[in-house]
């Protein structure tokens, strides 16, 4: 990977590109044979180094939100390059349709890193009320939906895992359910209920002082004698 050119100054005669500016690098340690390919050789060794595996031909896309690098992995599976700074990237991959990501950390400048990617896809399928708001967490992946008018929300899953079904309607949480999804292109389900509590009372009861109390708090009850 070239970083340039390097722009050297020729005398009188002006510039000169790095390709044709030798020096001489009998005391520098670095095997280069002109300035272009040792500011390759220096940037490349300070500079993170990232190694996607994945599936042969895939479309790779990798992202810190301010630089965008693409590329394909090869017939080995593999996709290789320099990272401009370091910090999180998204790393993503497409191939025939399907589609894969994940994150890698590279915190150090010089470091090497490599994340493995798969193609997978499960379909989750939740019953709860409509209109509930429905998550699918493993690990840190989070996958989420929405219960449509048939009380059924459907969830593509794309990592194996045992993740925690749970459920929002109205600002209230559902019970929660687990869930082991295995299998790529397995199809799974899972059961969100919400309790609701009806208390009925006479006007005028020391009980109807609690009824816009949340199930959440206790409301003690003091007989009255007459």
């Amino acid at each position: 990977m070239a970083y340039g050119p390097f722009n050297a100054g020729a005398g009188k005669g002006g510039g000169g590109s790095a390709a044709d500016t030798s020096y001489d690098n009998s005391t520098s340690g670095i095997e280069a044979s002109n300035v272009q390919d040792a500011l390759d050789t220096v940037l490349g060794a300070t500079l993170p180094r990232l190694t996607v595996k994945v599936a042969a031909g895939s479309a790779i896309t990798i992202t810190d939100g301010t630089s965008t690098i693409t590329g394909t992995a090869n017939t080995a599976g593999s996709f290789t390059t320099n990272l401009p700074r370091t910090g999180t990237w998204s790393v993503s991959a497409t191939l025939n349709g399907e589609s894969t990501d994940g994150s890698v950390n590279a915190a150090s400048l010089g470091g090497n890193y490599t994340i493995e990617l798969a193609y997978f896809a499960a379909t989750l399928t939740v019953s709860a009320k409509a209109g509930t708001v429905v998550t699918a967490s493993c690990n840190g992946t989070t996958y989420s939906g929405t219960a449509a008018s048939t009380g059924k929300a459907t969830i593509t899953i794309k990592k194996a895992g045992t993740y925690t079904v749970t459920g929002v309607y109205s600002g209230v949480a559902s019970n929660s359910a687990s869930v082991s999804v295995t299998t790529n292109g397995g199809s799974y389900t899972a059961s969100l209920s919400f309790i609701t509590l009806t208390v009925t009372v006479d006007t005028g009861s020391p009980a109807s002082e609690c009824r816009s109390i949340p199930i959440s708090r206790a409301c003690s009850f003091i007989p009255q004698t007459s």
